[in-house]
């Protein structure tokens, strides 16, 4: 229990603000997607489509980007998918087509797998990707 009581890295706490972040957007858009859908009268398989949207593009990117934070580091990676997030909100609110609106939920998915996919490697790399991280550094 003594590790409670270590003191905590300022790149950390940014980290884990920047984290639950984005996760409060994310996971608090997602519900609303299913209303702004409905209210475009879409049909049971395009609510369908719609959730789908946001895992498909995570899905097919998830082990390029892992490898492209490998090689180039998480900064860059980060900074992107936190960068997409609002975006991809802008984009849910201004959609008047369904399309738009799958369009937008991708965007999203795939900001949150970038943001998450460098926040874990930042993690996994403790206290030198945190300096790195301070730095401006890959």
């Amino acid at each position: 229990m003594s590790w409670l009581l270590a003191p905590v890295s300022s790149w950390f706490v940014r980290l884990m603000v920047a984290t639950a972040a984005s996760q409060l957007v994310v996971f608090a858009l997602r519900p609303v997607l299913t209303y702004q859908a409905l209210s475009l009268h879409a049909s049971t398989a395009q609510l369908g489509l719609l959730v789908t949207s946001f895992s498909v593009v995570s899905l097919v990117a998830a082990i390029p980007v892992g490898r492209g934070i490998d090689r180039r580091g998480e900064r860059g990676y980060l900074l992107a998918g936190a960068a997409m997030l609002p975006f991809a909100v802008l984009g849910m609110l201004a959609a008047d087509r369904l399309e738009l609106l799958m369009a937008a939920s991708a965007a999203l998915g795939l900001g949150q797998l970038l943001t998450m996919i460098a926040c874990q490697t930042i993690i996994a790399n403790g206290r030198e990707a945190g300096r790195r991280l301070s730095a401006g550094r890959r």
